[in-house]
C-alpha cells in the first residue's frame, strides 16, 4: 500500500457526557471541539498508515491553566517598557551606539 497524507487532519469522534449527551464532532487540528467548558484537541494520527490512518491522539484541555500567568507576564513587560528608567537607559544607549559609529576603529 502507498504511503498517502491525508487531505485534512481530522478525526470524526462520539463524546458521551457525565449528563448523558452523546455529541457527534469533527476535530481537526488547531481546530477543537469544546464541550462543557472541555476543548479537545487532535494532537497525532498513525502516521505509519498516513490517509488511512484509524487511529487519532486526542488531548482534552479544562479551562487555560496558563492564561493568567502569561497575561502577568504582558503586563510585566508593558511596566518595566513604559517605565521613565526604561526610556532614559534606551536613549543613553542610542546615544552610545552613535559614538561608536563615529569613532574610528583602531
Amino acid at each position: 500500500m502507498a504511503r498517502r497524507e491525508p487531505e485534512r487532519y481530522a478525526s470524526r469522534i462520539h463524546i458521551y457526557t457525565q449528563t448523558q449527551k452523546n455529541i457527534v464532532a469533527t476535530v481537526e487540528v488547531n481546530k477543537p471541539v469544546t464541550v462543557d467548558g472541555w476543548k479537545i484537541y487532535q494532537l497525532s494520527y498513525d502516521e505509519a498508515m498516513g490517509r488511512w490512518s484509524e487511529t487519532s491522539t486526542f488531548e482534552p484541555r479544562h479551562g487555560i491553566p496558563w492564561l493568567p500567568c502569561r497575561l502577568c507576564g504582558h503586563l510585566l513587560l508593558w511596566l518595566a517598557l513604559s517605565s521613565p528608567s526604561s526610556q532614559h537607559r534606551s536613549r543613553y544607549a542610542a546615544t552610545r551606539l552613535s559614538e561608536c559609529r563615529e569613532s574610528p576603529h583602531p
